[in-house]
């Protein structure tokens, strides 16, 4: 408990501050939350806390810390984000036990020497703060878990820095370049050209290249992606180079989108003004949630001269990255030539554009491009040769190379796949083009998108296809176009399914409704395809193997089932699932869709549990919280709300617990720090502290624990899926391998061997197994219990 003054009174005195850091010493938490208290300055008796394993800070006032923060010696996380320091204390070198510094959103100018003595440390934040240069000794943090140096003033490309979980990769190109003697400078861009399918984007494409081109009647439909070079004359005489993509405009293709549309390009968006079917809203959201700020202009296709009046002023009041709405006419080029020059106006505008790349890239980048005349791919074993001909013989510094230029869309190597990765495709529009061969194959349509690797076998006869039949069958489970169907047994290999060509009716199917825990996702913008991935990631869970169609799937467990059901139109997902142990495999399914909806950056959407009042429980449209409300309810330490259909008091924490929420889900964390952070904005006079009362949060030993295990679960987990794209994780074999070697690292990294039998011994086998949430889990565990036996 918190003191009793502290809790009736808004405010509090020093001596009340001392007296809660004295009671917080003598309970010998391990974790304490200060975050948002507007603390412009930390007691000295801060130093009692020694128990302290986690200290947060956050988005408080802090100029300086005290010295006798050298006395939290058990300190394994500091939180310092959002303060206003300057520079670090040597007396956070002593905190020889940390592991995890945040400083981002600070106003450091240096890298902060005092770092190179916290022998522990593995997880480095300094986004957000005036970074311009690094010291030589940072070399040595290569061995980092995360350096994240995003938003600082240094010559590194977004791209690079992007990867933070990847130090070496980051500092390599940093001193890289500082080693160059002639560095270039890059002028280069993606323009992506969307719009539906007809609506002139080829023949935009082909005008912006050659204006003199004759347009045909008979203009052949873009298959996937497109990608031609276009260069223009700069003003100071640099020659730009713009890579023009262009997408197919069927639906069926939009599902590859997020895997190309990019940030730090421009965009265009075509609109046919006879068929008058762009849907503005829907193309305008699909570039915000997948390429953020990136700019946007409008191209209204006006064929045979008829006209498209848009509202502009509404568009741009939506969307503040719409920077122009041009008329052209494709067929006499009016208008063309200001569409041309406010494409070279924004796309010189873009962020990165004059970045600093080492001369070798350019060399190795120019012999690529002159290999993609005559051949697809390469192999890796040729892209290591072709480097060490332009001076390079560091392996990790030829395949940092090619990750960047993955990264600008020149190639495609996909470095983390076990099978992908001994390729380097040239020519992305050759590999999506193959994909999709699949999708528009006549008889895996008529087969309802099943098919087998014979099937393959006739679409890819091509000799450009027909020795990379394996790699383009990873592609598309990369690119979330196909999964495997398992359990197929020895005789029947090799048989996918293609979920975008699944049945659109729903099969047969009988269900229990009574006592069903309820879901229901509700969306601003719903993108496309976020069934499809989720059928996709969940697919060994499909009942039957057989319940599952287009817009809707069927998953089970030994004792539940999941009904998933996405209604397009409505921007709606509905789930249900019966059975006699639900939560567990409802907890899946949430943590699947969340997943899904983190990989867009702007994506809104509410997540609505039903009201449990004895009214709502009979009724078929039950009154619904949204939980982000109810997670704020928590926060403010009020455990009631009202149902606005019976006026009846409805116990948050019930309606939480009633969808499975505990501190074990797979974003406990963000949920913990979220309801521990409430808004005030009153004024106060009081120099260590304001309005504290809900403000402050300790964390107690026993969700400590539980923390813990959601930490050392999630890591095993990362380290089975790396394992599962070697080996299958939905047979009994693959599962077994993919254990036995997930045992074997965990064996050689002492840290998350220890972490992982502190687990097994507070949580038990079973909580374990279920938190790593992985068919190959359960031999894992069995591996751990051997640790602890042996």
């Amino acid at each position: 408990m918190l003191p009793a003054a502290v809790m009736e009174n808004g405010t509090v005195t020093r001596d009340e501050w001392l007296s809660f850091i004295d009671e917080v010493a003598t309970r010998r938490q391990t974790k304490l939350n200060l975050s948002s208290c507007d603390l412009t300055e930390l007691p000295p008796e801060v130093g009692k806390l020694s128990d302290l394993e986690w200290l947060i800070l956050s988005d408080n006032r802090l100029k300086s810390l005290p010295e006798s923060i050298t006395q939290l010696t058990n300190l394994q996380c500091l939180d310092l984000s959002g303060n206003l320091l300057s520079d670090l204390p040597e007396s956070i070198g002593y905190l020889t036990e940390l592991q995890e510094l945040n400083l981002s959103g600070n106003y450091l100018s240096t890298f902060p020497d005092i770092i190179r003595q916290l022998p522990a440390l593995r997880w480095l934040v300094l986004n957000s703060n005036q970074i311009s240069n690094l010291p030589i000794w940072t070399e040595d943090l290569a061995k980092l878990d995360v350096l994240d140096l995003r938003w600082n003033p240094l010559p590194i490309p977004l791209e690079v820095l992007a990867d933070e979980s990847n130090p070496s990769k980051i500092l390599d190109f940093y001193f890289s370049l500082q080693a160059e003697v002639s560095p270039i400078s890059l002028y280069e861009a993606k323009l992506i050209i969307l719009g539906e399918g007809g609506a002139g984007k080829t023949s935009l494409k082909k005008k912006i290249d050659d204006e003199n081109y004759e347009l045909s009647t008979n203009e052949k439909a873009t298959e996937g992606i497109d990608v031609v070079r276009w260069d223009f004359a700069m003003a100071d005489g640099n020659i730009f180079r713009t890579n023009i993509w262009d997408f197919g405009g069927q639906e069926i293709y939009h599902a590859t989108h997020q895997f190309f549309l990019t940030k730090r390009s421009l965009y265009i968006l075509v609109a046919d003004t006879r068929r008058e079917n762009t849907d503005f809203y829907y193309w305008l959201n699909v570039i915000e949630l997948l390429a953020a700020s990136s700019p946007v202009i409008i191209v209204k296709n006006e064929k045979q001269d008829r006209q498209c009046d848009i509202d502009e002023v509404l568009l741009k009041g939506q969307f503040n990255n719409l920077k122009d709405s041009l008329p052209t006419n494709l067929e006499s080029n009016r208008g063309l030539y200001k569409v041309k020059d406010a494409i070279c106006y924004h796309i010189q505008q873009l962020s990165h554009i004059g970045d600093s790349l080492p001369a070798f890239w350019a060399d190795v980048r120019a012999d690529l491009e002159g290999r993609r005349k005559v051949e697809n791919t390469i192999t890796l074993q040729q892209y290591y040769e072709l480097c060490v001909q332009h001076g390079c013989t560091d392996k990790s510094r030829m395949l940092f190379v090619s990750s960047y230029l993955h990264d600008l869309g020149v190639c495609l190597h996909f470095q983390d796949d076990k099978l992908l990765k001994r390729t380097v495709i040239l020519k992305p529009e050759w590999a999506t083009t193959a994909v999709y061969k699949v999708s528009d194959s006549d008889t895996i349509r008529q087969n309802k998108g099943r098919f087998t690797e014979a099937d393959t076998a006739e679409t890819w006869f091509d000799s450009e296809y027909s020795d990379l039949r394996d790699e383009l069958l990873q592609l598309m489970m990369r690119f979330k176009l196909a999964y495997e169907i398992p359990n197929q047994g020895p005789n029947a290999p090799g048989h996918y399914i293609a979920p975008q060509l699944l049945p659109i009716s729903k099969p047969q199917y009988d269900w229990n409704s009574a006592d069903n825990l309820i879901l229901r996702y509700t969306y601003d913008f719903m993108p496309k395809g976020i069934l499809t991935r989720f059928i996709v990631e969940t697919n060994s869970r499909i009942e039957n193997q057989n319940h599952v169609w287009k817009n809707g799937v069927i998953l089970a467990d030994n004792w539940a089932r999941a009904e998933i059901i996405e209604y397009y139109p409505q921007k709606e997902i509905h789930i249900r699932v019966s059975g006699t142990n639900k939560k567990p495999l409802l907890e899946v399914v949430r943590g699947e869709l969340w997943k899904i909806h983190q990989s867009y950056e702007r994506l809104k959407y509410d997540e609505l549990i039903p009201c449990n009042c004895a009214q709502c429980k009979e009724s078929n449209k039950p009154e619904s919280y949204p939980y982000e409300l109810l997670l704020k309810y928590i926060g403010d330490h009020r455990y009631d709300i009202e149902c606005r259909a019976s006026y009846d008091k409805v116990d948050v924490r019930r309606l939480m617990s009633d969808i499975g929420d505990d501190p074990m889900s797979p974003y406990a964390e963000e949920k913990e720090v979220r309801a521990t952070r409430t808004k005030s904005d009153a004024p106060t006079n009081l120099s260590i502290g304001r309005d504290i009362k809900d403000s402050i949060v300790i964390i107690g030993n026993d969700n400590n624990a539980n923390i813990e295990l959601a930490h050392t679960a999630r890591d095993i987990k990362t380290l089975l899926d790396e394992l599962s794209e070697e080996y299958n994780p939905n047979s009994a074999k693959g599962q077994t391998k993919i254990g036995q070697a997930a045992i074997a690292e965990i064996k050689q990294n002492s840290t998350l061997k220890q972490r992982a039998i502190k687990a097994l011994k507070s949580a038990g086998d079973e909580a374990l197994e279920q938190a790593i949430s992985h068919p190959a889990a359960k031999v894992v565990v069995g591996g751990v219990k051997g640790f602890i036996e042996g």
